[in-house]
Protein backbone atom coordinates (compact mmCIF):
# COMPACT_ATOMS: atom_id res chain seq x y z
CA UNK A 1 0.00 0.00 0.00
CA UNK A 2 1.23 3.31 -0.85
CA UNK A 3 2.01 5.60 1.96
CA UNK A 4 0.67 9.06 1.64
CA UNK A 5 2.25 12.35 2.91
CA UNK A 6 1.02 15.82 4.31
CA UNK A 7 3.37 18.68 3.19
CA UNK A 8 2.40 22.32 5.42
CA UNK A 9 3.73 25.41 5.99
CA UNK A 10 5.18 28.01 3.49
CA UNK A 11 4.18 28.78 -0.02
CA UNK A 12 5.34 31.56 -2.39
CA UNK A 13 4.74 32.56 -5.84
CA UNK A 14 7.95 33.06 -7.67
CA UNK A 15 9.11 34.75 -10.26
CA UNK A 16 12.43 34.68 -11.89
CA UNK A 17 13.42 37.19 -14.24
CA UNK A 18 16.45 35.35 -16.45
CA UNK A 19 19.10 38.01 -17.72
CA UNK A 20 21.07 37.67 -20.80
CA UNK A 21 24.67 37.46 -20.69
CA UNK A 22 26.28 39.91 -18.42
CA UNK A 23 29.22 40.32 -16.63
CA UNK A 24 29.86 40.69 -12.96
CA UNK A 25 30.64 44.80 -13.72
CA UNK A 26 27.14 45.37 -15.30
CA UNK A 27 24.80 43.90 -13.29
CA UNK A 28 25.10 47.16 -10.94
CA UNK A 29 24.47 49.64 -13.62
CA UNK A 30 21.08 47.21 -14.52
CA UNK A 31 19.47 48.95 -11.23
CA UNK A 32 20.19 52.36 -12.55
CA UNK A 33 17.51 55.03 -12.76
CA UNK A 34 15.24 54.77 -16.13
CA UNK A 35 16.99 51.98 -17.58
CA UNK A 36 15.59 49.34 -19.35
CA UNK A 37 17.03 45.86 -19.65
CA UNK A 38 15.76 43.51 -22.18
CA UNK A 39 15.16 39.96 -20.06
CA UNK A 40 15.97 36.71 -21.86
CA UNK A 41 12.72 34.82 -20.39
CA UNK A 42 10.62 35.31 -17.24
CA UNK A 43 9.79 31.57 -15.33
CA UNK A 44 6.92 31.58 -12.78
CA UNK A 45 6.90 29.00 -10.25
CA UNK A 46 5.54 27.98 -6.87
CA UNK A 47 8.04 28.15 -4.00
CA UNK A 48 8.21 27.59 -0.40
CA UNK A 49 8.20 24.37 0.88
CA UNK A 50 4.58 23.17 -0.14
CA UNK A 51 5.58 24.43 -3.74
CA UNK A 52 8.98 22.73 -3.71
CA UNK A 53 8.83 19.75 -1.60
CA UNK A 54 4.72 19.22 -1.75
CA UNK A 55 4.99 19.29 -5.69
CA UNK A 56 8.28 17.63 -6.25
CA UNK A 57 7.17 14.62 -3.81
CA UNK A 58 3.68 14.19 -6.04
CA UNK A 59 5.29 14.15 -9.12
CA UNK A 60 7.62 11.76 -8.12
CA UNK A 61 4.53 9.48 -7.15
CA UNK A 62 3.71 10.29 -3.86
CA UNK A 63 0.06 10.80 -2.49
CA UNK A 64 0.25 13.90 -1.24
CA UNK A 65 -1.89 16.48 0.53
CA UNK A 66 -0.34 20.18 1.07
CA UNK A 67 -1.47 22.38 3.24
CA UNK A 68 -0.53 26.24 3.12
CA UNK A 69 -2.64 29.59 3.75
CA UNK A 70 -2.42 32.85 0.86
CA UNK A 71 -3.76 36.26 0.60
CA UNK A 72 -7.24 37.20 -0.89
CA UNK A 73 -4.87 38.75 -4.14
CA UNK A 74 -4.03 37.95 -7.95
CA UNK A 75 -0.82 36.25 -6.61
CA UNK A 76 -2.98 33.71 -4.70
CA UNK A 77 -5.00 33.07 -7.42
CA UNK A 78 -1.90 31.87 -8.99
CA UNK A 79 -0.96 30.26 -6.47
CA UNK A 80 -3.91 27.85 -6.49
CA UNK A 81 -4.11 27.33 -10.01
CA UNK A 82 -0.36 26.29 -10.31
CA UNK A 83 -1.54 23.76 -7.64
CA UNK A 84 -4.87 22.74 -9.42
CA UNK A 85 -2.74 21.77 -12.29
CA UNK A 86 -1.02 18.62 -10.27
CA UNK A 87 -2.35 15.46 -9.08
CA UNK A 88 -2.51 16.41 -5.71
CA UNK A 89 -4.95 17.43 -2.60
CA UNK A 90 -4.40 21.09 -1.74
CA UNK A 91 -5.93 22.33 2.02
CA UNK A 92 -5.76 26.32 1.07
CA UNK A 93 -6.32 28.54 3.53
CA UNK A 94 -6.90 32.06 2.78
CA UNK A 95 -6.03 34.63 5.25
CA UNK A 96 -8.42 38.06 5.31
CA UNK A 97 -6.07 40.42 6.37
CA UNK A 98 -2.84 39.40 4.55
CA UNK A 99 -1.15 38.81 0.86
CA UNK A 100 -0.04 36.35 -0.64
CA UNK A 101 3.87 35.25 -0.02
CA UNK A 102 6.02 36.60 -3.30
CA UNK A 103 9.59 36.25 -4.24
CA UNK A 104 11.10 38.31 -7.41
CA UNK A 105 14.44 36.98 -8.11
CA UNK A 106 16.64 38.09 -10.88
CA UNK A 107 18.64 35.37 -12.35
CA UNK A 108 22.29 36.54 -14.32
CA UNK A 109 23.74 33.51 -15.77
CA UNK A 110 26.11 31.61 -13.78
CA UNK A 111 25.74 33.81 -10.91
CA UNK A 112 23.70 33.45 -7.45
CA UNK A 113 20.49 35.03 -8.08
CA UNK A 114 19.13 38.53 -6.60
CA UNK A 115 16.23 38.34 -4.78
CA UNK A 116 13.26 40.33 -3.15
CA UNK A 117 11.02 38.76 -0.78
CA UNK A 118 7.39 39.80 0.05
CA UNK A 119 6.60 38.05 3.28
CA UNK A 120 3.08 37.84 3.17
CA UNK A 121 -0.31 34.80 4.39
CA UNK A 122 2.31 31.87 3.54
CA UNK A 123 3.96 32.85 7.14
CA UNK A 124 0.96 33.23 8.90
CA UNK A 125 0.57 28.84 9.15
CA UNK A 126 -0.34 28.04 13.01
CA UNK A 127 -1.78 24.28 14.24
CA UNK A 128 -5.49 25.43 13.14
CA UNK A 129 -4.35 25.19 9.62
CA UNK A 130 -2.98 21.59 9.72
CA UNK A 131 -6.18 19.58 8.40
CA UNK A 132 -6.85 17.22 10.85
CA UNK A 133 -8.53 14.64 8.91
CA UNK A 134 -5.47 14.26 7.00
CA UNK A 135 -3.05 13.99 9.67
CA UNK A 136 -5.26 10.66 10.84
CA UNK A 137 -5.30 9.14 7.28
CA UNK A 138 -1.93 10.17 5.97
CA UNK A 139 1.95 8.92 7.49
CA UNK A 140 3.85 11.50 7.16
CA UNK A 141 3.48 14.80 8.53
CA UNK A 142 6.34 17.25 6.64
CA UNK A 143 6.21 21.14 7.56
CA UNK A 144 8.57 23.91 6.56
CA UNK A 145 9.66 26.60 7.29
CA UNK A 146 9.19 27.31 11.38
CA UNK A 147 12.04 29.73 10.90
CA UNK A 148 10.60 32.27 8.74
CA UNK A 149 7.04 32.33 11.02
CA UNK A 150 6.88 35.07 13.17
CA UNK A 151 3.83 33.33 15.05
CA UNK A 152 5.94 29.56 15.18
CA UNK A 153 9.17 30.92 17.25
CA UNK A 154 7.08 33.99 18.99
CA UNK A 155 6.46 33.12 22.88
CA UNK A 156 9.51 30.32 22.65
CA UNK A 157 8.16 28.37 20.01
CA UNK A 158 4.98 27.49 21.59
CA UNK A 159 2.90 27.21 18.68
CA UNK A 160 5.91 25.25 16.87
CA UNK A 161 5.80 22.79 19.53
CA UNK A 162 2.06 22.69 19.71
CA UNK A 163 1.95 21.58 15.85
CA UNK A 164 4.71 18.72 16.42
CA UNK A 165 3.06 17.47 19.82
CA UNK A 166 -0.43 17.66 18.53
CA UNK A 167 0.24 16.16 14.98
CA UNK A 168 2.22 13.00 16.76
CA UNK A 169 -0.81 12.12 18.83
CA UNK A 170 -2.44 11.23 15.54
CA UNK A 171 0.27 8.48 15.11
CA UNK A 172 1.61 9.98 12.38
CA UNK A 173 5.66 10.13 11.29
CA UNK A 174 6.72 13.85 11.27
CA UNK A 175 9.31 15.74 9.27
CA UNK A 176 10.68 19.40 9.78
CA UNK A 177 12.54 21.61 7.62
CA UNK A 178 14.45 25.05 8.45
CA UNK A 179 15.70 28.21 6.93
CA UNK A 180 18.56 30.36 7.71
CA UNK A 181 17.05 34.02 9.38
CA UNK A 182 18.46 36.99 8.64
CA UNK A 183 20.46 37.79 11.71
CA UNK A 184 19.25 41.24 11.95
CA UNK A 185 15.39 40.11 12.18
CA UNK A 186 13.35 39.24 15.09
CA UNK A 187 13.64 35.33 13.87
CA UNK A 188 17.82 35.99 13.96
CA UNK A 189 17.52 36.71 17.08
CA UNK A 190 15.11 33.94 18.65
CA UNK A 191 17.14 31.42 21.25
CA UNK A 192 16.66 28.09 18.69
CA UNK A 193 18.64 25.88 20.24
CA UNK A 194 16.33 26.01 23.27
CA UNK A 195 13.09 25.73 20.68
CA UNK A 196 14.70 22.46 19.22
CA UNK A 197 14.98 21.14 22.72
CA UNK A 198 11.60 21.28 23.30
CA UNK A 199 10.48 20.59 19.70
CA UNK A 200 12.37 17.72 18.20
CA UNK A 201 11.76 15.14 20.68
CA UNK A 202 8.20 15.19 18.64
CA UNK A 203 10.27 15.37 15.56
CA UNK A 204 10.70 11.83 13.45
CA UNK A 205 12.97 13.11 10.59
CA UNK A 206 14.79 16.75 10.89
CA UNK A 207 16.11 18.01 7.25
CA UNK A 208 17.90 21.30 8.43
CA UNK A 209 20.92 23.01 5.90
CA UNK A 210 24.66 23.26 7.63
CA UNK A 211 24.31 26.54 8.11
CA UNK A 212 20.98 26.69 9.82
CA UNK A 213 22.06 24.03 12.20
CA UNK A 214 24.75 25.94 13.19
CA UNK A 215 22.98 29.23 13.44
CA UNK A 216 20.55 27.07 15.80
CA UNK A 217 22.53 24.92 18.16
CA UNK A 218 24.96 28.33 18.78
CA UNK A 219 24.10 31.74 16.80
CA UNK A 220 27.72 33.53 18.62
CA UNK A 221 29.85 30.76 17.22
CA UNK A 222 28.05 30.64 13.96
CA UNK A 223 28.84 34.55 13.72
CA UNK A 224 32.19 33.78 14.46
CA UNK A 225 32.34 31.08 11.28
CA UNK A 226 30.70 33.91 8.57
CA UNK A 227 33.50 36.09 9.97
CA UNK A 228 35.97 33.41 9.17
CA UNK A 229 35.37 32.78 5.92
CA UNK A 230 34.85 36.19 5.18
CA UNK A 231 32.62 36.63 1.51
CA UNK A 232 33.73 32.73 1.00
CA UNK A 233 30.92 29.95 1.34
CA UNK A 234 31.06 28.10 4.63
CA UNK A 235 29.86 25.09 3.76
CA UNK A 236 33.52 25.30 1.55
CA UNK A 237 35.55 25.34 5.15
CA UNK A 238 33.02 22.92 7.51
CA UNK A 239 34.80 20.31 8.98
CA UNK A 240 33.46 17.06 8.32
CA UNK A 241 34.31 15.98 11.65
CA UNK A 242 32.48 18.77 12.91
CA UNK A 243 29.20 17.94 11.17
CA UNK A 244 29.38 14.31 12.70
CA UNK A 245 29.40 16.01 16.02
CA UNK A 246 26.63 17.98 15.13
CA UNK A 247 24.85 14.96 13.77
CA UNK A 248 24.95 13.38 16.72
CA UNK A 249 23.99 16.57 18.92
CA UNK A 250 20.82 16.68 17.06
CA UNK A 251 19.97 13.35 17.58
CA UNK A 252 20.30 13.68 21.13
CA UNK A 253 17.45 16.16 20.70
CA UNK A 254 15.27 13.62 19.64
CA UNK A 255 14.63 12.50 16.48
CA UNK A 256 15.11 9.08 15.24
CA UNK A 257 16.97 10.86 11.56
CA UNK A 258 18.65 13.53 10.69
CA UNK A 259 19.44 14.99 7.37
CA UNK A 260 21.46 17.50 6.80
CA UNK A 261 22.15 19.40 3.26
CA UNK A 262 25.78 20.14 2.94
CA UNK A 263 25.47 22.16 -0.36
CA UNK A 264 28.50 20.96 -2.83
CA UNK A 265 29.49 18.95 -0.15
CA UNK A 266 26.45 16.65 -0.67
CA UNK A 267 24.06 15.15 1.83
CA UNK A 268 25.11 13.72 5.54
CA UNK A 269 22.35 10.94 6.84
CA UNK A 270 22.69 10.15 11.40
CA UNK A 271 20.10 7.97 12.51
CA UNK A 272 19.23 6.91 15.90
CA UNK A 273 19.22 3.48 17.89
CA UNK A 274 17.05 0.84 17.09
CA UNK A 275 14.59 1.32 20.58
CA UNK A 276 14.65 5.07 19.44
CA UNK A 277 12.15 4.37 16.31
CA UNK A 278 9.90 2.28 18.47
CA UNK A 279 7.78 5.73 18.42
CA UNK A 280 8.34 6.42 14.62
CA UNK A 281 4.86 6.75 13.85
CA UNK A 282 2.87 5.06 10.37
CA UNK A 283 5.50 6.12 7.78
CA UNK A 284 7.84 3.38 10.34
CA UNK A 285 10.20 1.32 7.96
CA UNK A 286 9.63 -1.73 7.73
CA UNK A 287 13.36 -2.95 7.66
CA UNK A 288 14.27 -1.07 11.21
CA UNK A 289 18.08 -3.22 10.33
CA UNK A 290 18.09 -0.80 7.12
CA UNK A 291 17.75 2.39 8.86
CA UNK A 292 19.09 2.30 13.19
CA UNK A 293 22.22 3.48 14.02
CA UNK A 294 23.49 4.50 10.44
CA UNK A 295 26.15 7.32 9.50
CA UNK A 296 26.31 8.25 5.52
CA UNK A 297 27.96 10.80 3.34
CA UNK A 298 26.87 11.03 -0.14
CA UNK A 299 29.08 13.74 -2.41
CA UNK A 300 26.81 15.84 -4.52
CA UNK A 301 26.39 15.05 -7.92
CA UNK A 302 28.63 17.03 -10.40
CA UNK A 303 25.83 19.17 -12.47
CA UNK A 304 26.52 21.09 -15.88
CA UNK A 305 25.12 23.57 -16.44
CA UNK A 306 23.84 24.86 -13.13
CA UNK A 307 21.01 27.06 -14.46
CA UNK A 308 19.64 27.69 -10.84
CA UNK A 309 20.22 26.71 -7.01
CA UNK A 310 16.57 27.84 -6.20
CA UNK A 311 14.85 24.64 -4.54
CA UNK A 312 17.58 22.01 -4.68
CA UNK A 313 17.55 21.53 -0.82
CA UNK A 314 13.64 20.85 -0.94
CA UNK A 315 13.44 18.93 -3.72
CA UNK A 316 16.57 16.83 -2.10
CA UNK A 317 14.68 16.56 0.71
CA UNK A 318 11.23 15.11 -1.51
CA UNK A 319 13.40 12.97 -2.85
CA UNK A 320 14.91 11.16 0.08
CA UNK A 321 11.08 11.39 2.17
CA UNK A 322 9.52 9.75 -1.31
CA UNK A 323 12.26 7.17 -1.31
CA UNK A 324 11.60 6.50 2.22
CA UNK A 325 8.07 6.26 1.84
CA UNK A 326 8.22 3.57 -0.78
CA UNK A 327 10.70 1.57 1.79
CA UNK A 328 14.16 2.54 0.12
CA UNK A 329 17.41 1.49 2.21
CA UNK A 330 19.07 4.49 3.06
CA UNK A 331 22.08 4.49 0.91
CA UNK A 332 19.61 4.45 -2.24
CA UNK A 333 17.35 7.32 -0.66
CA UNK A 334 20.35 9.46 -0.43
CA UNK A 335 20.91 8.42 -4.29
CA UNK A 336 17.77 9.94 -4.82
CA UNK A 337 17.79 12.83 -3.19
CA UNK A 338 21.32 13.95 -4.76
CA UNK A 339 19.76 12.86 -7.96
CA UNK A 340 16.36 15.33 -7.64
CA UNK A 341 18.84 18.48 -6.72
CA UNK A 342 20.99 18.08 -9.38
CA UNK A 343 17.60 17.79 -11.91
CA UNK A 344 16.47 21.00 -9.98
CA UNK A 345 19.47 23.15 -10.36
CA UNK A 346 19.33 22.20 -13.82
CA UNK A 347 16.52 24.10 -14.84
CA UNK A 348 15.45 27.79 -13.80
CA UNK A 349 12.72 26.14 -11.68
CA UNK A 350 12.43 23.84 -9.47
CA UNK A 351 10.48 20.84 -10.08
CA UNK A 352 9.59 20.84 -13.61
CA UNK A 353 12.47 18.07 -14.46
CA UNK A 354 11.48 15.81 -11.77
CA UNK A 355 9.67 13.16 -13.01
CA UNK A 356 8.16 9.21 -11.21
CA UNK A 357 10.66 7.91 -8.64
CA UNK A 358 11.19 5.11 -11.03
CA UNK A 359 12.53 7.51 -13.42
CA UNK A 360 14.88 9.09 -11.39
CA UNK A 361 16.10 5.73 -10.57
CA UNK A 362 16.67 5.06 -13.85
CA UNK A 363 18.65 7.86 -14.89
CA UNK A 364 20.95 6.91 -11.52
CA UNK A 365 21.34 3.44 -13.25
CA UNK A 366 22.00 4.65 -16.39
CA UNK A 367 24.76 6.45 -15.04
CA UNK A 368 26.34 4.47 -12.63
CA UNK A 369 29.53 6.37 -11.25
CA UNK A 370 27.89 10.08 -12.18
CA UNK A 371 30.81 12.12 -11.35
CA UNK A 372 30.71 13.65 -8.02
CA UNK A 373 32.24 16.48 -6.44
CA UNK A 374 35.19 16.05 -4.29
CA UNK A 375 34.67 15.77 -0.37
CA UNK A 376 37.82 15.73 1.87
CA UNK A 377 36.97 12.87 4.46
CA UNK A 378 39.01 11.12 6.98
CA UNK A 379 39.98 7.86 5.78
CA UNK A 380 40.24 6.90 9.35
CA UNK A 381 36.75 7.77 10.18
CA UNK A 382 35.02 7.27 6.20
CA UNK A 383 34.86 4.40 4.21
CA UNK A 384 33.78 3.99 0.28
CA UNK A 385 30.47 1.73 -0.07
CA UNK A 386 31.21 -1.43 -1.89
CA UNK A 387 27.98 -0.84 -3.72
CA UNK A 388 26.84 2.68 -3.40
CA UNK A 389 28.72 5.89 -4.30
CA UNK A 390 28.69 6.93 -0.85
CA UNK A 391 30.63 6.91 2.35
CA UNK A 392 30.24 4.68 5.52
CA UNK A 393 31.25 5.96 8.61
CA UNK A 394 33.46 3.52 10.99
CA UNK A 395 30.70 3.81 13.22
CA UNK A 396 27.90 2.82 10.82
CA UNK A 397 26.53 -0.58 11.87
CA UNK A 398 26.17 -1.91 8.47
CA UNK A 399 29.14 -0.95 6.63
CA UNK A 400 30.56 -3.35 4.72
CA UNK A 401 34.12 -4.72 3.90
Amino acid sequence: MTKKAIVAGSIALDIVMKLPDVNPGQIQSIFSQGKITNLSGVHMYLGGETGNTGLAMSKMGIPVTVACKIGHDHPGKMIQEIFSEYDLDSRIKIADHANSTVAISVTPPGMDKISFLYKGAGQTFMWEDVPADSLASADLFHFGYPTAMDHLFADEGSEFLKIFSEAKKFGITTSVDTTLPDLNSPAGQVHWKSILEKVLPFVDIFVPSIEETLFMLDRDQYIREVERVGGGNMVDHIDPNQVAEIGSSLIAMGPKIVLIKMGKQGLYLKTADKNSFTSFGRAAPVKFDDWYDRELWDPALDTEPIRSTTGAGDTAIAGFLSAFLQGEKPERALEIASMAASLCISSYDTVSKIGKLSEIKALLDQKPGHPRLPVSLNPENWQKSRDFPIFHSRQDHQIDC
